[in-house]
């Protein structure tokens, strides 16, 4: 039951308004009365917690707008239905803005106050409605948070979040104690693919589970984050652990652990320990190097990067992510993104030195590879030969850090214009394409859908390009097709409505009489008489 404040200055209007809703209005209940406007009016409403006020406008004097205001800001779950003398209607209709449902003229009739507190039973009912349904959300987010907590570490591990301020806005929303000095363990199952033959999907599910909670509960007295990276990996953020030995230390225990648990032998590979969070990647990429000396170390075992790269600190495959995007970005064309991309690719190189002198040229020649790829799966692209902007014979030659950006920038920035200017191309083509469709085939039954499917393209796209070339959408370019060809007949021939309606696309006659008077402002017949005259 919604509870409501009654406010009016006539003693004889609260006393009928009050016994009404009280008597015919099971969903409402009056709680409170004044015949005076108090000066404490809030502190009133937040004692009384009222779900609508009932109120003559006249009651608030000639402060009405500041009030009603001040009420609404302070309480804006609060509604209002208000009623006033006709000479006041336009004063009614703009507190519609400050939280008034609805509004009555004076004297009104018991059926205008029950539609005002049906429209406000509709509102509070839909409010409520609302409510429950964002509990609901809200507790099926909090249910698998940790479904967001895992997108997030995968995200941070693979260097796609950047960003100190927010990696450390993250830590805090998923109440992760962490700080500095970080270090990334990769735990990846022994000869994984002949374990889970013949296993149903669901044991193999369980099986990673289960080694996610052994790695869970040997970590308990560490400050550290465990996720599943992969169907055979376990992916752990340890935080303000010192020592490479002390880490080894922890590693085999875990190893052991899984082995006495699960009867799962693994492999941990160990990344470097890195002050800040935004180089979590970087030891990220490492262990994932030391899983890969597995074949040559030996499995079942743990492996630091200290311990097979002591004076090398190049993880050569920690800007695949972000070496993959930037092809993307350059074969649609989009520089400012290439941009971005290339600086933060060349940042973390910066970091890496002193870097091997095979890296740059080879670096750049994959780049180019990739864009080719990507080239490949655009359309408008298809013929363009990708070494002609990028030359490999020069991409060898490449011997510096600051010579693989500076080719890699000029050389992106004259392919990315080009396929900017490709793309004009191929959507003047698309819109040539359709527009001649629609002049070509105005009798049948057009439709976005099936032109966009005739010109190879999206019924968004082509509808935009319409705006921009025809500066109308295609719809209206159909219609004025179609009824360019009805004035032409109606000029040339004796055809009557209905004749025409079929020449053209309509299924009758006096559709077309309609749709021709809304456009043309005319009637079919009247434009006839007109033309006849001239």
């Amino acid at each position: 039951m919604h509870k409501i404040i009654l406010w009016d200055n006539d003693g004889e209007n609260i006393k009928n308004i009050s016994r009404y809703i009280n008597s015919n209005n099971n969903k409402f209940k009056v709680i409170g009365t004044s015949m005076d406007l108090d000066p404490d009016y809030t502190g009133i409403i937040n004692k009384k917690k009222p779900d609508l006020i009932v109120a003559d406008i006249k009651f608030f004097g000639i402060h009405s707008g500041r009030i009603l205001s001040d009420i609404h800001n302070k309480f804006p779950e609060i509604r209002f239905i208000l009623y006033g003398g006709l000479n006041e209607a336009e004063y009614l209709k703009k507190y519609l803005s400050y939280g008034a449902i609805d509004y009555m003229i004076k004297p009104f009739k018991p059926s205008e106050l029950e539609r005002c507190l049906e429209r406000a039973s509709d509102y509070f009912g839909n409010t409520l409605k609302k409510i429950e349904e964002a509990k609901k959300l809200i507790r099926s987010f909090e249910n698998n948070a940790a479904v967001f907590e895992g997108l997030f570490l995968n995200n941070l591990v693979n260097g796609i979040i950047s960003d100190r301020e927010e990696i450390e806005e993250n830590f805090k929303y998923f109440n992760m104690a962490m700080t500095k000095d970080f270090t990334v363990m990769q735990i990846k199952i022994d000869n994984f693919l002949d374990i889970n033959k013949g296993m149903l999907p669901e044991n193999k599910h369980m099986m990673i589970y289960n080694m996610l909670d052994t790695v869970i509960s040997s970590l308990i007295e560490y400050n550290a984050r465990s996720f599943i990276s992969s169907f055979n990996i376990v992916t752990v953020i340890l935080s303000g652990t010192e020592g490479i030995e002390n880490i080894y230390r922890i590693a085999e225990s875990i190893k052991n652990n899984i082995l006495h648990k699960n009867d799962i032998k693994v492999t941990i590979g160990i990344g470097r320990t890195y002050e800040a969070p935004e180089d979590i990647y970087l030891s990220f990429n490492e262990s994932a190097i030391c899983i890969n000396h597995r074949y040559s170390l030996g499995s079942n075992s743990v492996i630091p990067i200290d311990f097979i790269q002591a004076n090398r600190k190049i993880t050569f495959n920690c800007s695949y992510i972000k070496e993959q995007k930037l092809a993307f970005n350059a074969a649609s064309g989009l520089f400012d993104n290439c941009v971005r991309l290339l600086d933060d690719i060349f940042s973390y190189l910066r970091k890496a030195e002193p870097l091997p002198e095979r890296l740059f040229s080879q670096m750049v020649v994959e780049i180019m590879l990739s864009i080719g790829r990507c080239v490949l799966e655009q359309r408008h692209m298809s013929d363009t030969k990708v070494p002609e902007f990028f030359s490999t014979q020069l991409a060898l030659e490449i011997k510096t850090l600051d010579g693989a950006y500076e080719y890699l920038y000029e050389n992106i920035k004259r392919f990315c214009a080009y396929v900017n200017a490709q793309r004009i191309k191929e959507d003047e083509r698309i819109f040539k394409e359709a527009k001649e469709y629609v002049e070509k085939r105005y009798y049948e039954t057009i439709s976005i859908f099936k032109t966009a499917l005739f010109v190879q393209t999206t019924p968004d796209h082509l509808n935009r390009l319409f705006l921009e070339y025809e500066k109308d959408s295609f719809y209206e370019f159909a219609v004025r097709t179609r009824l360019e060809e009805g004035k032409r007949l109606l000029r040339e021939t004796d055809f009557d409505d209905n004749i025409i309606a079929v020449n053209i696309g309509y299924d009758n006659g006096r559709y077309f009489k309609a749709i021709f008077k809304q456009y043309e402002k005319i009637d079919p017949l009247e434009y006839r008489a007109k033309y006849k005259e001239l």
